[in-house]
């Protein structure tokens, strides 16, 4: 099981990789800037199964703001998911990613794009599956004895 396990992580590494090894190229870069902090607060509401009341609970996440230029325009942009790794300090130079209808920023970091905790918590959990779905499906094999 311990084999099926390294083959498949692996196997998910490599397609994680090649994934966003065509988002980096086809994306163009930009050098910008962190300019300072912004904060999102977020709100989560669920209802209890026990008693039925509804349950709030809040989150605040300092996300970098990030100051770069793309044809004579200067943008700031911050997004939510970046402040969950803080690896920011104020006046790091970084790379931005944009698309060609410049909607969707990316910061090239190995934390923030290459591999994310999203990346992490899916491919553990595909791995999980299939290692005990190949655990069953494939045929148990015996030790070799020495004669």
């Amino acid at each position: 099981m311990g084999k099926s396990f390294l083959y498949v992580l692996s196997v998910l590494v490599v397609l994680n990789l090649i994934y966003k090894s065509f988002i980096f190229f086809s994306y163009d870069k930009v050098p910008g800037k962190v300019i300072g902090f912004d904060g999102f607060n977020n709100k989560y509401e669920r209802t209890s199964r026990l008693t039925g009341k509804k349950i709030t609970s809040h989150e605040f996440v300092k996300t970098p703001l990030i100051s770069f230029n793309i044809d004579d325009m200067k943008y700031h942009v911050t997004n939510e998911k970046w402040g969950y790794i803080d690896s920011f300090d104020k006046g790091d130079n970084v790379t931005v990613m944009t698309n060609e209808k410049r909607d969707c920023f990316e910061v090239n970091t190995f934390f923030q794009f290459w591999i994310t905790f999203d990346d992490i918590a899916w491919g553990f959990a595909i791995c999980f599956v299939l290692t005990i779905f190949f655990g069953l499906i494939l045929p148990e094999r015996k030790p070799m004895t020495w004669k």
